[in-house]
């Protein structure tokens, strides 16, 4: 999944903070030199990128020093949908997509002794448009959020 975003987004403890919880944010491309990685999948079967920086440098106009946070963890409590606002994101698109895809099957899909494809279907529209209403609502959520 890394390498389709165009930045990365990294917290490091800034040097000049004495308290080892504190850390600071730092935005970069992908492209940048000394970063390598590592695909891997998960019990779940699903992707876990690991990025591994090797004699990486972070440039000083990437380092968002006026975002110094004292303590992440003191941070990420009550910021928790910000934190986690990209999984969001690509959930719903993943949503999106199967709704595509049952919306293309049910419009081809008619079974023997059936005169029109299932999609004609009273309870079959019922159920889509439900789908669709709740996509639509996460989608104001998360846009909400944002």
């Amino acid at each position: 999944m890394v390498e389709a975003n165009a930045y990365i987004a990294l917290f490091a403890h800034p040097e000049q903070e004495s308290n080892p919880a504190a850390g600071v944010l730092a935005l970069f491309p992908t492209d940048t030199p000394g970063i390598r990685i590592e695909h891997v999948c998960d019990t779940r079967g699903t992707q876990s990128d690991t990025i591994i920086f090797e004699n990486c440098f972070v440039p000083e106009d990437a380092v968002l020093n006026e975002f110094i946070i004292p303590s992440i963890p003191d941070w990420l409590a009550p910021e928790e949908v910000l934190a986690n606002l990209h999984y969001v994101a690509v959930y719903l698109g993943v949503g999106v997509a199967v709704l595509k895809a049952v919306t293309a099957y049910v419009q081809n899909r008619q079974p023997r002794g059936y005169a029109q494809p299932v999609a004609d279907h009273q309870d079959i529209r019922r159920r889509m448009a439900k789908i669709s209403a709740e996509l639509e609502a996460a989608r104001c959520l998360l846009r909400y959020a944002a």
